[in-house]
C-alpha cells in the first residue's frame, strides 16, 4: 500500500544511514533496499521461491541489518555510563569494530545478491533511477510506479497488512533498545 500510495521511503531501515555515494543508487543499493523493507518481505519471499540458495544470503543480509543498530545503541549509551574514561574508550572501540565487520560482511553478501539473475526477480519491486531524491537524513526513494502490484503467493491481502503498511518505519535504534 505504501508504494501505490505515493508515499515517501527513507532508507532508516538499512544497515548504515548514507548507502551509497552514488545519488541515482547502485544496483546493490536498490536490492539492498528491497530486501530488508519491511514492507517489502513477503514480496521477496513470493519472487525468490525459485532460487533457495539466494534465501539464505537473503536472511543472512536482513540478520545483518538487524545488527547494525546496535552500535547506536551501546555507544549512546556508554556515554551514560559513569564508568572510566579508559574502560568508555574500549567499549566504543569493540563496539566500533564489530560495527565495521558487519558493514563489511553485508557489503560482501549485498555483492553477491546484485547480480542480473536476482534484480530480474525483483525487478517490479526496486525504485528506478529517476525515483530516487535525497533528503537531509540520508537517501529516499519516491516509489509511484506500482499501480498495479500484484499480490505474492500465498499472502492473504486482509485488513491486517493495511494496518502494517500505514504504520511509519520505525528508527532501527529505537526497535534495538525495545
Amino acid at each position: 500500500m505504501f508504494i501505490r500510495e505515493c508515499r515517501t521511503v527513507f532508507y532508516n531501515h538499512l544497515p548504515r544511514h548514507t548507502v551509497s555515494g552514488n545519488d541515482k543508487g547502485t544496483l546493490a543499493d536498490r536490492i539492498g533496499w528491497v530486501i530488508v523493507h519491511p514492507n517489502l518481505y513477503s514480496h521477496v519471499e513470493a519472487r525468490i521461491s525459485h532460487l533457495p540458495e539466494v534465501k539464505d544470503l537473503i536472511d543472512v543480509y536482513r540478520a545483518l541489518a538487524r545488527a547494525a543498530p546496535s552500535y547506536g545503541v551501546i555507544v549512546g549509551y556508554n556515554k551514560k555510563t559513569s564508568a572510566p574514561k579508559s574502560e568508555k574508550r574500549k567499549v566504543d572501540q569493540v563496539a566500533n569494530e564489530a560495527y565495521q565487520a558487519v558493514i563489511q560482511v553485508a557489503e560482501k553478501v549485498l555483492s553477491m545478491l546484485a547480480n542480473p539473475q536476482i534484480a530480474g526477480a525483483l525487478s517490479d519491486l526496486m525504485p528506478l533511477h529517476n525515483q530516487h531524491g535525497t533528503h537531509s537524513w540520508g537517501h529516499i526513494f519516491w516509489p509511484q510506479r506500482l499501480d498495479n502490484y500484484p499480490e505474492p503467493i500465498g499472502v492473504d491481502s486482509s485488513d491486517e497488512d493495511e494496518d502494517k503498511d500505514e504504520s511509519s518505519t520505525p528508527d532501527p535504534e529505537e526497535e534495538a533498545i525495545k
